[in-house]
């Protein structure tokens, strides 16, 4: 499932392609270090694969993981996208140590929930980021104002075996791999999620979709 994580980086590498040949230098200012980001993470990716297959009975090796660059890197690998919708996405993270892989952490948690968050938002949308520390624990929470899900969706969110993937606000297509990934790493980490939504058709003038991750708080 991870390869869903893999597709992304190609993606973001493409797309920088084609502004570069398309544009001008400032452009290929701009997108360079979208074009590190997505390098290095997905390198970091196809090692996390190797080590998660030598490890499946032992479980992921943690460490302490930078909370706020993290966030900041996954935003980076996703700057082209919200620039596409014109989203504004406000993260308002701490730099402190949560326990985790920073690779699983970065991709295919942080990564896949903010993928979500822009395929379901309006074009001008608004996503926040934000972290709490709760004693021994980090609490981020990761909240769009767009479509929601409705309740069945929400229902088999994270069953591998029968979730489907629905097309974004703007028609992007998915595989349904993501949340099943991302709730399944969070488990790994020793960490909870939890979602609250609220469908747009049904609540017209509050909603959209909060994903809410625990995480042990270390050093």
């Amino acid at each position: 499932i991870v390869c869903h994580d893999v597709a992304n980086h190609f993606t973001v590498l493409n797309a920088a392609l084609y502004v570069i040949a398309s544009g001008s230098e400032m452009e290929l200012q701009s997108c360079l270090p979208r074009m590190a980001a997505a390098t290095r993470n997905g390198i970091a990716l196809t090692t996390l694969v190797q080590v998660m297959q030598e490890t499946e009975e032992k479980g992921l090796p943690l460490q302490p993981v930078a909370l706020g660059s993290t966030v900041a890197e996954s935003i980076l690998i996703m700057e082209g996208r919200i620039q596409d919708k014109e989203l504004q996405v406000l993260s308002n993270v701490p730099e402190v140590n949560v326990e985790a892989d920073i690779c699983a952490l970065t991709n295919s948690v942080i990564g896949n929930i903010l993928s979500n968050a822009i395929k379901f938002s309006h074009q001008g949308g608004l996503i926040e980021i934000n972290a709490l520390e709760e004693d021994d624990v980090v609490c981020i929470t990761i909240q769009d104002h767009g479509i929601g899900m409705p309740a069945k969706t929400l229902t088999h969110l994270f069953d591998v075996t029968k979730s489907h993937s629905r097309p974004g606000t703007a028609g992007e297509k998915g595989t349904g791999l993501g949340m099943p990934l991302m709730r399944k790493i969070v488990t790994m980490f020793g960490g909870t999620v939890d979602v609250e939504t609220r469908e747009a058709e049904n609540h017209p003038e509050d909603h959209g979709t909060a994903f809410i991750i625990r995480l042990k708080k270390v050093g």
